[in-house]
Parts: structure tokens; C-alpha cells; sequence
């Protein structure tokens, strides 16, 4: 018979890890880094989304919209999500249009 001794665990995506207090404390010290970084990596980002104008969200929009349609996934399609756009985001109007008038 076997007999383990582990002196921490922490909750992970809804698994338990077992191990020594090192080990445990690495897995947090770890995970709250990342935490750390996701957080500067998000306000970088909408830092950058801020500074694009809308011209170049319409063109960007308009071309997304333009290869879509072209895809196989798209013609076969029998239903679609798209979200609405942001004011800081690539527009997809002209994707809402595209879809929906495919449809009829």
C-alpha cells in the first residue's frame, strides 16, 4: 500500500494539485504573474485601439466582410453570431449587412 504525504494543494481549473509548499507556492507565484501581465497586455491594447481612426476601422471592417464571404465556411453556413462592434473596435456593420442579406 502506498501512502503519500503532500504538505499543500491548490485548485486549478477545477483539478486539485498536490505537492509541497514550494511547489504550491511556484504554481501561485506563477498564476499571479500572468494575472499581472494579461492585465498591462489589455491596457496596452486598448491603449492601441485608441489610436486607430475610424477610416481605418471601415477599411478594415470592409475587408474582413469582403474575405469572409469568399470562404467556404461562410457559403455553406445555415447560421452565423457576430458581435457589434465597439467604438474601438474593427467595424462589422458591413458584416451584419453581408450576413443578413444572405439570408433571404
Amino acid at each position: 500500500m502506498f501512502t503519500f504525504r503532500f504538505s499543500s494543494f491548490i485548485r486549478r481549473n477545477n483539478q486539485i494539485i498536490f505537492g509541497n509548499r514550494n511547489m504550491v507556492q511556484t504554481l501561485i507565484n506563477n498564476e499571479n504573474e500572468i494575472i499581472e501581465r494579461k492585465k498591462l497586455l489589455r491596457t496596452i491594447i486598448k491603449q492601441k485601439l485608441q489610436t486607430i481612426t475610424n477610416e481605418e476601422r471601415e477599411k478594415a471592417g470592409e475587408l474582413i466582410s469582403q474575405k469572409f464571404s469568399e470562404t467556404e465556411d461562410f457559403k455553406s453556413s445555415q447560421s452565423i453570431s457576430i458581435f457589434l462592434s465597439s467604438s474601438t473596435e474593427v467595424d462589422t456593420n458591413n458584416l451584419l449587412r453581408l450576413v443578413l442579406s444572405s439570408s433571404n
